[in-house]
């Protein structure tokens, strides 16, 4: 799968293996749009599109192999043996052998093939198909994604249900590498890490954070004892290092103040003339003056907004989970928001997101207006946070206090295990030093 930017929208696109085109009429390609400029909300999507692509080449070879059932078979005897008695389990396992033997019987049949002796017999593909659906029938392969749903039960119960489906992309797309445990070692893991980063361009932070999913997936498998505990598949690899340079020219850039005002001016001037873009501008004052998130923003409450300032709520850490107080300039915005809210959120959505998120929306509208004023990706609405926090740190603000206001972790142990947060008055005083050439 691999992307293009075309008319400031990324296409995806993936590659038919050219022994099944004939099932997708002789294309070449999938390719649909994400429907973004942005290259990292691209990848996500992409990656939806990926799985189901995957899924239809599967699908198709199967059925011009006349297979389409073999690996269901496979899945009902590992399932059957299982509940069978111990004692009875040689019948079931010759029964197993017999529909193995009786696919290369009808493929040697089909190709001539009489005698069992004969070199050619041998040579049949169909004996390595039948090698393994035997393998995998009697529980000696077991497919990566058997025991999914049942990891995905537990792993829902512990954590929010975005966090889930992302680790279960995870597992699933390694499945398109590795088809069986039993496939998963340290050197074919390594290989595929490589081509990850210098083929597929993924950044080694994020491929470090998919072998942490993995690595508790096969964590899992080990302690229900179908993976074997003495394979470490996901330990002691060789992590890709990112290109200093390249990741220096493509690191998430700031805006300045002036540049930040202007994108602001920009929005009112477009909500001037189409009375549709209020949110926007709210949300890219909101930014301005409080550090936060979009989606912090996005799940603020009314009922969490107290007086001279507000709380957030349900943030990506515990140190997330902060009081921030409501700059004088902010002041007016926050009373009319708060004054006019209809559904109990200081800004209106019109998301529609199965994980409750309600700022995707503004967020591509932030995503247009800045790409036609000159913003490349480096350039989100992220951006503004580190605004706010580079700010702060030109003015002198003391770093606990910015780590405060940002709700970030402090960085030393001291202050990491021992510091309270500083009160409302300490943070006010900070977020006051804060102006704009408005």
């Amino acid at each position: 799968m691999y992307l293009e930017r075309r008319r400031n929208r990324y296409l995806a696109f993936h590659d038919i293996p050219e022994d099944v085109r004939s099932a997708f009429g002789g294309r070449k390609r999938f390719s649909q749009s994400t429907e973004t400029g942005e290259k990292n909300l691209a990848r996500s999507r992409a990656a939806i599109f990926e799985r189901q692509w995957r899924k239809e080449i599967d699908r198709a070879r199967k059925k011009l192999c006349g297979q389409v059932d073999l690996d269901d078979e496979a899945a009902f005897f590992r399932r059957a043996l299982k509940e069978t008695p111990e004692h009875e389990r040689p019948i079931l396992l010759d029964h197993i052998a017999e529909i193995a033997e009786g696919r290369i019987e009808r493929a040697a049949a089909r190709a001539g093939v009489s005698d069992i002796h004969d070199p050619a017999y041998d040579d049949l593909p169909v004996n390595a198909e039948a090698d393994r659906f035997f393998a995998s029938a009697t529980g000696k392969l077991v497919p990566w994604t058997d025991h999914l749903d049942e990891y995905m039960d537990r792993l829902e119960r512990e954590v929010e249900k975005k966090t889930a489906d992302m680790r279960r992309s995870i597992i699933e797309r390694f499945g398109a590498k590795f088809a069986h445990v039993q496939d998963v070692n340290r050197k074919e893991v390594q290989r595929w890490l490589d081509g990850q980063v210098s083929k597929e361009g993924r950044s080694p932070a994020t491929m470090q954070s998919h072998l942490t999913s993995l690595r508790a997936y096969w964590d899992w498998l080990v302690s229900i004892e179908v993976a074997p505990e003495e394979v470490m598949p996901f330990d002691r690899l060789t992590k890709p290092k990112a290109n200093q340079k390249q990741t220096k020219a493509d690191e998430r850039r700031e805006f300045t103040p002036k540049q930040l005002v202007a994108i602001l001016r920009a929005a009112e001037e477009r909500q001037a003339r189409t009375g549709k873009d209020q949110p926007l501008v709210d949300l890219i004052v909101l930014g301005m003056w409080t550090g936060c998130r979009r989606e912090e923003l996005g799940k603020l409450k009314v009922a969490h907004v107290h007086g001279d300032h507000f709380v957030v709520e349900d943030a990506k850490t515990s140190a997330g989970w902060r009081a921030i107080p409501i700059h004088s300039q902010l002041r007016p915005t926050i009373d009319r928001l708060t004054a006019d809210s209809i559904d109990g959120y200081v800004l209106p959505s019109t998301a529609k997101s199965q994980y409750g998120d309600r700022s995707p929306p503004l967020g591509q509208k932030f995503g247009r207006l800045k790409t036609r004023m000159g913003y490349d990706d480096r350039y989100v609405f992220h951006s503004i946070r580190k605004t706010f926090a580079t700010m702060l740190k030109q003015v002198g603000e003391d770093e606990s206090v910015v780590a405060d206001l940002m709700g970030h972790e402090y960085k030393t142990m001291t202050f990491g295990h021992y510091a309270s947060e500083h009160g409302l008055d300490r943070k006010r005083a900070a977020i006051e030093k804060i102006s704009y050439p408005l």
